[in-house]
């Protein structure tokens, strides 16, 4: 290997470690590998200080939620547009396809997701990876929403009061985000409860809504 290829691969992983004049006492190729696997080691480290996971034998809930869906929605027709009702729960039903949830929740822009508790963890899902679990169960449900968002009818939304070209440019847009949280129960009775609880406030903002 050439001095010109060493120098530009130190300067190109390594330009922030140490002065490059001290890096190129090193007279051979194989200290990069060296010091790449200490680099990996130092960064899996971070990673995993940050790593939770679910335990055994527990249900668990995921509980998704439209990102600023207020200003989604905003020209929709109230106080139900039922594509938005539909695209809604099409995604609850693909989310249940794709994942091993005993049942789902699907309420406004929120869907709960209800799984039973495993003997080990790692027959969980994503081996009860806390991160892995709400990152990918969000960006499934932001794909599938605005999938299925698109395929609603939105060709009179010209001819509708409240929805206009705004509406659909927003809606071909694919913009929709969710987040996700999850959590483990104790006993079934209290996964129970984390579904009827959401019940409850959802009912109360539609009386909100519609009175």
């Amino acid at each position: 290997m050439t001095r010109s290829v060493f120098d530009w691969l130190v300067m190109r992983y390594f330009p922030k470690r140490r002065c490059i004049d001290q890096v190129l006492q090193c007279r051979t190729f194989s200290a990069i590998p060296n010091e790449a696997d200490a680099m990996a080691s130092r960064i899996q480290s971070l990673q995993s200080a940050y790593e939770m996971s679910l335990p055994a034998n527990q249900p668990y809930i995921v509980r998704l939620d439209g990102v600023a869906f207020r200003n989604y929605t905003a020209g929709l027709l109230k106080p139900f547009d039922a594509r938005l009702t539909h695209a809604m729960l099409l995604t609850t039903r693909d989310l249940l396809a794709k994942c091993s949830a005993r049942t789902a929740f699907c309420q406004s822009d929120e869907i709960s997701l209800v799984f039973a508790g495993e003997p080990m963890t790692k027959n969980i899902v994503y081996a009860g990876r806390v991160q892995k679990i709400v990152s990918v169960m969000a960006g499934w449900a932001a794909a599938r929403f605005n999938l299925h968002i698109s395929e609603m009818d939105w060709e009179q939304a010209e001819a509708e009061a409240e929805v206009g070209t705004a509406v659909k440019a927003r809606v071909a847009s694919s913009s929709a985000v969710f987040d996700a949280r999850v959590f483990s129960a104790p006993t079934d009775m209290m996964a129970a409860d984390g579904i009827i609880i959401v019940d409850i406030y959802d009912f109360s903002n539609l009386l909100e809504t519609c009175l």
